[in-house]
């Protein structure tokens, strides 16, 4: 009897251990005005031939939903080996339908030329500002062929509840509805796959920022995912799709320390709910002189499938 209670008492607490503590919040600072972070980095290239972007923005606090300031004033440039790829700070874009141009909500910088990231590579992007060099640095694992039955798979609504509006202005039921699990755990290595319907997108869109139907393949069972209390999933294919129609499939590799700055952030959004949540203190980064954020660099295979052969493998 005493050793059944004992292994109660063990299983009780293993699913007790979140480290959350709800009620003594007031003794951590969440800001960050006592950190020596002066600018935060987003973003980094792959190998499609685009213009790539980088958004760099000053810290903000914590709990402060404001948005944070973009900076403005830094000479921004990537270079790898003999070739050295400049960027200018995008403030405002053209408005086709009203033949003006208007000012961003959040403003960004762009490679002033287009290029492709070569896998295997090290492109190192270099940020001058208020009279520090940052830099940080990334390669990217090359990306090959895949199939179909060795990738997680969208998942399919046998009861789509979403309607359209047909050519002729009538509200229809949806035939088909797909979606995206964002995370799924055991595969040979961590990568991202993107999701699209074909006629959505277009070799000049950058696709890592412009699909948002992603799913995340983990190398490892990791824990505090597995037993995340909620499942993330994003709508990609309904309405009026035939089965007829393309669905676009693309294999974004990463490289081990980006895989390891997206899963502490997991843990910070995603999973922070799971029953084994931990929170680190910090996120990882590979910036320079006390930066943060992380620059990336990617290779991307792109392939196709008819929906109709996406519909012969279990979706579910």
């Amino acid at each position: 009897m005493r050793k059944k209670i004992i292994f109660f008492t063990f299983i009780f607490s293993l699913f007790s251990c979140e480290t959350w503590d709800y009620f003594n919040t007031d003794e951590f600072d969440y800001g960050t005005n006592n950190y020596n972070v002066n600018i935060f980095i987003d973003g980094g290239i792959s190998s499609q031939y685009i213009n790539h972007v980088l958004y760099l923005t000053k810290p903000g606090s914590y709990i402060d939903n404001s948005k944070q300031e973009p900076v403005k004033n830094a000479r921004v440039y990537i270079v790898c080996e003999n070739d050295t790829f400049n960027y200018e700070l995008v403030e405002y874009d053209w408005r086709e339908y009203e033949q003006q141009f208007f000012e961003l909500e959040t403003p960004y910088y762009q490679s002033i030329e287009k290029f492709s990231a070569i896998p295997g590579k090290q492109y190192v992007l270099y940020v001058e500002y208020n009279n520090k060099l940052y830099s940080a640095a990334d390669l990217a694992p090359e990306a090959t062929d895949f199939k179909y039955d060795e990738i997680p798979l969208p998942y399919k609504n046998e009861n789509p509840n979403e309607s359209y509006s047909d050519d002729n202005g009538n509200i229809r039921p949806a035939a088909l509805d797909l979606s995206v699990k964002k995370h799924h755990f055991g595969f040979p290595y961590s990568c991202v796959y993107l999701w699209a319907e074909k006629e959505n997108i277009s070799d000049s869109d950058n696709f890592i920022t412009s699909i948002y139907a992603k799913s995340y393949a983990h190398q490892f069972a990791d824990v505090q995912g597995v037993f995340a209390n909620i499942n993330y999933y994003t709508h990609f294919i309904g309405g009026d799709v035939s089965i007829k129609d393309t669905a676009v499939t693309i294999l974004q590799t990463i490289s081990a320390g980006y895989y390891n700055y997206l899963r502490q952030g997991f843990n910070e959004t995603d999973w922070k709910e799971s029953t084994f949540a931990t929170i680190s203190g910090n996120l990882p980064t590979n910036v320079s002189e006390g930066g943060a954020g992380f620059f990336y660099v990617s290779d991307l295979f792109k392939k196709e499938i008819i929906i109709e052969d996406l519909l012969n493998y279990d979706l579910n």
